[in-house]
């Protein structure tokens, strides 16, 4: 945050005058100061507010706990009652005598019927079976008292209390007029109103009967509603017509579900903080008009003393160094206008020395040997070399921006478009900071119509933009010329390949005449010709390939198995071929000891390794690259194996001869395991071998 906060700091500073910007950091102080003086204000508000609504609630509070003892008391009236020893007739007189509230009393037994009644109650007798005070009493167990209603012979405020016994229930009428009376006698300050609701929200005791005879309610108030009566609070209420009202309110415990309510009119509540914020403001503006005065008076003085300096700046900026400043102002602004005095003569000489080294700069650049081209970022040139000359035949006069050097270097343009679009990208690369992944290269045109095959370079230097060229035409066409006799010398060397495999298939050939001549197969023969056809097919694979050094062992090893298995008779034996074999570029030295191991092992296992006792005969060849730089041949047949006393590097067969010193060739070494038939594992290095 702080990284973007100061750049934009510095760039609002360099907007406004140092004047405005002590007339805003006034401002700012004022509006501080008088947001400080609002918050205090504001925080005694509140303090007053919550005052109040502390001393309403605690009057909510006291008022809550004398209506819980008011129904505890003709609570345990009734549970006297409805006890056995209490439930007579003359219980309910007396206790509609003793209890004032008991408009009347009623006994009903446990089948619902009126046992017995108060005077001058007319209910005695009555079933009251069905009547929600002997359901609820009875059912639950519990003390019942129905919401409020309004008695029709007195038109006061009555609520039905019913307690169950053992012999059935005992219900009350509770007259609640009584109630109001005690609210509208309680002593109150300004506009304070005491009420109490019911369960359902309508009021039962309020200081105006009316709203009690007119069943007004308060379920739609916002301080009612989602059951926020159920605990104790208080907040701001306010309804269309009406002024603001603190409400403060605690409900009755109990079974009752009554609420105080306690409320007064906000503006009384306010009054006190709204005068204590004007005094505030008022004194805030007071003191900020006087401290304004006097600053405006001084950044008048400061701003005439300041602009005498500015004028003498002006003239040094436009190339007036002779000026002679004369200041007289304050005190704090005096070793300013003498750094000014030392700073004219600092830039006067500074100004020499960069013009002379702007004439040595392009002198340097004249005497580069490559052509270089200075532009600025609003695409006009500003220098280009004498090689550029030399080179292309352009002057400064006839590449004045970048649209004539586009036109003139590019007079193609389809080439002309495509270049634009390539320059576009390596400089807003450059503008980030980041270094072009690859550098300009192409024909440019010259000023006598030919072209040069060139290498662009571009760097960015604050405003500057510089461009660089390498002629390569001559080294062009050299490589063109080398590309061409390389050509030549692959198709020759890929006719040596191919002449070489026809040499060798002729002595296949010969080969095969000798021992047809002879009229008997022998092996010597037949062994001979496989080793030549081993080398002949390296040449032949060459030949085929894109590489003329190297070869595919794997496609290698699978040639020389392939013309094998078609080359001998098994009889009812053909072994089953499994070949793992990985894509390794093997070098034609160490390919022909390779495939003649391979021959070798190969022929002798087909020869050799399986007999009628081989039930499932098998053979498999694996090649791979291990971790350490080595290549490794596995082959390994299921036949009968070995003789135990057979050790290849002491017998002497002309094959197993030929197996150990092939890999002593290849710098490698073998390892023969006869465990469930034989296996060869062969290991040499990765790379030519040493001659």
């Amino acid at each position: 945050m702080s990284g973007k906060l100061i750049p934009a700091l510095i760039t609002l500073r360099s907007r406004l005058k140092a004047s405005s910007a002590l007339a805003a950091g006034f401002v700012f102080i004022l509006l501080v100061t008088s947001m400080i003086g609002i918050a205090v204000s504001a925080s005694l508000a509140r303090r007053m507010e919550a005052e109040v609504t502390a001393r309403n609630k605690l009057l909510a509070v006291t008022l809550a706990k004398d209506m819980s003892t008011f129904l505890d008391g003709y609570l345990q009236a009734l549970h006297l009652a409805s006890s056995g020893s209490f439930w007579s007739q003359e219980a309910t007189g007396a206790l509609s005598r003793l209890f004032p509230a008991f408009r009347s009393v009623l006994l009903v037994n446990t089948a619902g019927q009126v046992e017995f009644a108060s005077s001058p109650s007319w209910e005695r007798f009555f079933e009251a079976s069905t009547r929600e005070y002997f359901i609820a009493s009875m059912g639950t167990g519990l003390p019942y008292l129905s919401p409020t209603f309004i008695a029709e012979d007195d038109l006061a405020p009555t609520a039905v209390m019913a307690v169950s016994g053992s012999k059935g229930s005992a219900v009350a009428y509770l007259n609640l007029e009584a109630i109001g009376k005690y609210i509208q006698e309680l002593p109150v300050q300004g506009s304070e109103t005491i009420a109490i609701v019911d369960q359902h929200g309508y009021y039962f005791a309020h200081q105006d009967t009316r709203l009690v005879l007119e069943r007004s309610s308060v379920v739609l108030d916002g301080w009612y509603q989602n059951d926020a009566h159920r605990v104790a609070g208080g907040r701001l209420v306010w309804k269309p017509g009406e002024p603001q009202r603190l409400v403060c309110w605690t409900p009755v415990q109990g079974f009752s579900g009554w609420t105080v309510m306690v409320s007064e009119e906000a503006d009384d509540v306010l009054a006190q903080s709204r005068t204590l914020r004007l005094s505030v403001l008022a004194s805030v503006i007071t003191s900020s008009l006087t401290a304004l005065i006097f600053i405006v008076f001084i950044l008048r003085i400061l701003d005439h003393d300041i602009g005498s300096l500015y004028s003498h700046v002006a003239a040094v900026a436009g190339g007036n160094y002779d000026t002679v400043l004369h200041y007289q102002g304050f005190k704090d602004l005096a070793p300013l206008a003498n750094s000014y005095r030392e700073a004219v003569a600092a830039v006067r000489d500074r100004e020499q020395r960069i013009q002379e080294n702007e004439r040595r700069l392009e002198g340097i650049l004249d005497f580069m040997p490559i052509p270089v081209i200075i532009m600025d970022r609003q695409e006009s040139v500003f220098h280009i070399n004498h090689s550029v000359t030399r080179t292309f035949g352009w002057a400064l006069g006839d590449l004045p921006d970048l649209s004539t050097w586009w036109l003139r270097m590019y007079p193609d343009e389809a080439i002309r478009s495509m270049a634009q679009e390539h320059w576009a990208g390596h400089l807003a690369l450059l503008y980030e900071g980041r270094i072009p992944p690859d550098h300009f290269e192409g024909e440019l045109a010259c000023q006598d119509g030919s072209t040069k095959k060139v290498i662009g370079g571009t760097a960015v230097f604050g405003d500057w933009i510089v461009l660089n060229f390498v002629d390569v035409s001559e080294s062009k066409d050299a490589e063109a010329r080398m590309a061409a006799n390389l050509k030549e010398k692959e198709v020759l060397l890929k006719e040596i390949h191919h002449r070489v495999k026809n040499n060798l298939q002729l002595i296949i050939s010969l080969l095969n005449l000798k021992s047809q001549a002879s009229g008997t197969v022998d092996s010597a023969f037949t062994e001979s010709i496989d080793r030549v056809r081993v080398m002949a097919t390296i040449h032949e694979l060459l030949y085929e390939s894109h590489d003329f050094s190297h070869i595919d062992l794997g496609e290698y090893i699978r040639t020389i198995v392939d013309w094998i298995m078609a080359s001998y008779a098994y009889g009812p034996l053909i072994p089953q071929l499994s070949l793992e074999l990985q894509a390794i570029d093997l070098d034609i030295d160490s390919a022909v000891p390779c495939g003649l191991i391979i021959n070798e092992l190969f022929t002798n296992a087909i020869k050799y390794a399986f007999d009628a006792t081989t039930s499932e005969p098998a053979i498999h060849i694996l090649s791979r690259t291990t971790s350490d730089g080595f290549i490794e041949l596995v082959f390994a047949d299921n036949g009968k194996g070995l003789p135990l006393d057979i050790e290849p590097r002491a017998v002497k067969s002309l094959g197993f001869q030929l197996i150990v010193s092939l890999s002593d060739q290849l710098r490698g070494s073998w390892h023969l395991s006869r465990d469930g038939g034989t296996s060869w594992t062969i290991r040499f290095p990765v790379g030519r071998r040493e001659s």
